[in-house]
Formats: structure tokens, C-alpha cells, sequence
């Protein structure tokens, strides 16, 4: 399971690469959908303030023996934001 996340991680910088975003739209890629879904309602600050609280609780989940796939969503989508947080700051 770390390794999985890691590599998700790993996948998900890939997407915030400048060779890469125009190849990929968020008519391909559900995480982008959502990402720019909170983007455009403003909620974007919001939902990585949530991350970054919640970051702990949604790795451990990952990390059990029974992991959430809907955690693994907002793990996904929160990691994204703060990317691009990052990247703003």
C-alpha cells in the first residue's frame, strides 16, 4: 500500500507537468474534472485546507487493510490542490 501511494503521488505531479497538461484535458481525466470544478465554484482553498487537516486520517485509511476507495478520491483530488497551491504561492 505505501508503495501504491506513492506512486499515485508520483502520477498525479506528472499531471501538473507543463509537457504534459496539453495532452491531457479534463474531458480525459476525472481528477481534472473535479479539480477544475473547484476551481471555477471557488472551493479550491477550501477543499485543500480540508487536505491538508484531514491528511493523516485519509493516509491512514489508505494505508489499513480496508481502504475507502472514495478516500482515495479525495486523497487524490486534495494532493492535486495542493500542488497547485504550491505552485501558486
Amino acid at each position: 500500500n505505501p508503495v501504491f501511494v506513492e506512486k499515485t503521488k508520483n502520477g498525479i505531479e506528472n499531471l501538473r507537468n507543463p509537457n504534459i497538461q496539453g495532452l491531457i484535458t479534463a474531458e480525459d481525466n476525472k481528477l481534472l474534472q473535479g479539480f477544475e470544478r473547484l476551481k471555477k465554484t471557488g472551493l479550491l482553498p477550501v477543499f485543500t485546507l480540508f487536505y491538508r487537516l484531514f491528511y493523516p486520517i485519509l493516509e491512514k485509511n489508505l494505508l489499513s487493510k480496508n481502504p475507502s476507495l472514495f478516500v482515495f478520491d479525495l486523497y487524490k483530488l486534495g494532493y492535486l490542490c495542493r500542488l497547485y497551491q504550491k505552485k501558486e504561492a
